[in-house]
């Protein structure tokens, strides 16, 4: 079962922490977009899906079942729910059908979202209100999404109390660029300075090559490359 993945007028976007240095916002989806992806999905549709709630000790659980036409049966996924701060019965129903369509695959995407900072210079309403205790009342609304092999690769959200936009992640089309050229193999100028800086550190050649799974230096790429040098440090420390 492949559901679409979801736009960015699906998606609402809220603060997940907040400090003196800004805040951290979190993607999430409400339980009318799963009803719709649902309704409007062609291997199921608005007659071949249903949901139910059950009650186990104390937490309330939602199954959402979708009819397999070629078994002839209804399958179905569960997940327990939240309470929310306002109200606590219907949020948990609600975010446990969230949640089992999670499971169904609606919206997994979210997870996979590039980390969201937003710097408190970037923000209208942040204050302290009390020793290391920060608020923040801006609110903010996702305006573009951008996926890569169904994954998020860049977000813009727009702060609706600043009208500012803020940026996170690389726009798809970098990002192809990015990875292609990290696959590709290191020039022979590289290879010479990595021998030259194994021998005059004391690093053997092995150690390198094994633990990035290659035969030689030739066939490093630039990911690894740069992955090298970035813990250049902790291979050396090796034994």
């Amino acid at each position: 079962m492949q559901f679409r993945l979801l736009r960015a007028d699906e998606i609402d976007c809220r603060i997940s922490t907040c400090n003196k240095y800004g805040v951290g916002l979190l993607l999430y989806k409400d339980a009318r977009c799963d009803m719709n992806i649902l309704d409007e999905s062609e291997e199921v549709g608005v007659m071949n899906w249903q949901r139910e709630h059950k009650e186990l000790k104390g937490n309330i659980y939602c199954g959402v079942s979708i009819y397999d036409k070629e078994k002839g049966i209804w399958v179905t996924k569960w997940d327990c729910g939240k309470e929310s701060f306002t109200e606590s019965e219907k949020g948990e129903s609600s975010d446990s059908f969230k949640r089992a369509c999670f499971n169904w695959g609606i919206g997994r995407e979210l997870y996979t979202a590039p980390n969201m900072f937003v710097f408190a210079k970037d923000l209208n309403k942040h204050e302290e209100i009390s020793k290391d205790k920060w608020v923040c009342k801006d609110s903010f609304k996702v305006t573009e999404i951008q996926y890569l092999d169904k994954k998020i690769v860049y977000v813009k959200v727009l702060n609706l109390k600043t009208n500012g936009e803020i940026e996170f992640g690389t726009p798809a089309k970098e990002q192809k660029i990015q990875d292609k050229v990290a696959k590709q193999g290191i020039s022979e100028t590289k290879v010479k300075a990595l021998e030259t800086r194994c021998e005059s550190e004391g690093v053997p050649v092995e150690r390198i090559t094994k633990l990035y799974k290659v035969e030689s230096f030739a066939k490093l790429t630039e990911k690894q490359y740069a992955n090298i040098n970035a813990n250049w440090e902790k291979i050396k420390e090796m034994q």
